[in-house]
């Protein structure tokens, strides 16, 4: 039966990225808080390089994998923060390979530059690609299998955060542009084309501080046209600067659990798992969760 639902699965999976093009995701999110919006580089003076790896439904043939390659950089006497990623994200017969550039201005509200609004502004070019000969068992005679295999884009985001001693709140849009991805040219009755579509993100956190333990909630929302609204609400114990562990909810899909190890201050080791509720919850088995690693250097933590 497995086997059987596998190929409706990937051609799901291509239509949706194609229609929607959802940017990929990642559980840590509020430990990667530049991924979705250029205010977030560098946002708390930090200046780090790290690593991350994702994948899913790891039962299926061609299910989604991400690599991410990072590294952000604060400039205190210029208020500027930088960031750059590399990332690859695989679903099916369909991968991004893409470079994006963040920069942002640091405007203190205060005198001790302790609350401080962030303005941010990111580039990005992406490789999108189709493999032809996964598609074309599946969907013979199909005007995409004629055309190219592989399309060139830019685009660019802005966002904003407004961020204080416990409370860091932002919004942003990615794929500004809205840069089209059009892989076949004159196909008849067409009334939808594929494009970057613009990503809506509103996120946040608080750090509660109890002696050596921090509780930290945390949201984040992605809207997109063509697509349901993603909410994520949980929430982070850090003990002494040492280790963590959290639970987080993703409404009407499922659960992520994750816990992490921070060494010496400078180095964080972290691990996340995601139980999806829907839309695998048909396979009555293990291996349709995702897991999530992070390795991150902190170079000005003492």
């Amino acid at each position: 039966m497995k086997k059987i639902l596998i190929i409706p699965i990937l051609i799901i999976c291509f239509t949706a990225q194609v229609v929607a093009q959802q940017i990929h995701t990642v559980s840590q999110y509020n430990l990667h808080r530049f991924l979705h919006n250029p205010a977030g580089a560098a946002l708390n003076g930090s200046t780090s390089v790290g690593l991350a790896y994702r994948t899913q439904w790891s039962g299926i043939s061609g299910a989604p994998k991400t690599q991410i390659a990072y590294a952000e950089k604060n400039f205190a006497t210029k208020r500027l923060g930088m960031a750059a990623v590399l990332y690859n994200d695989a679903t099916g017969p369909t991968q991004r390979t893409g470079l994006q550039y963040a920069i942002n201005y640091k405007l203190p509200l205060d005198a001790a530059n302790k609350n401080v609004l962030s303005f941010g502004i990111e580039a990005k070019g992406l490789q999108y690609r189709i493999d032809k000969n996964a598609l074309a068992a599946s969907i013979p005679g199909d005007p995409v299998l004629a055309q190219k295999t592989s399309l060139t884009k830019g685009d660019a985001g802005v966002g904003v955060y407004l961020s204080t001693p416990k409370l860091n709140v932002g919004a942003s849009i990615g794929q500004i542009l809205n840069s089209g991805l059009r892989f076949a040219d004159n196909v008849a009755n067409t009334s939808l084309r594929a494009s970057l579509y613009r990503h809506y993100y509103f996120m946040g956190d608080y750090t509660y501080t109890d002696g050596t333990n921090k509780v930290i909630p945390s949201f984040q929302i992605v809207y997109l046209p063509q697509s349901p609204i993603e909410a994520t609400f949980g929430a982070r114990l850090e003990h002494n600067e040492n280790f963590w562990w959290g639970a987080h909810l993703r409404v009407k899909q499922g659960w992520m659990l994750q816990a992490g190890y921070i060494h010496n201050k400078n180095i964080r080791l972290g691990y996340a798992y995601d139980f999806y509720k829907t839309p695998l919850s048909i396979f009555n088995s293990s291996g349709f969760g995702a897991h999530e690693l992070m390795l991150q250097y902190q170079f000005n933590k003492k």
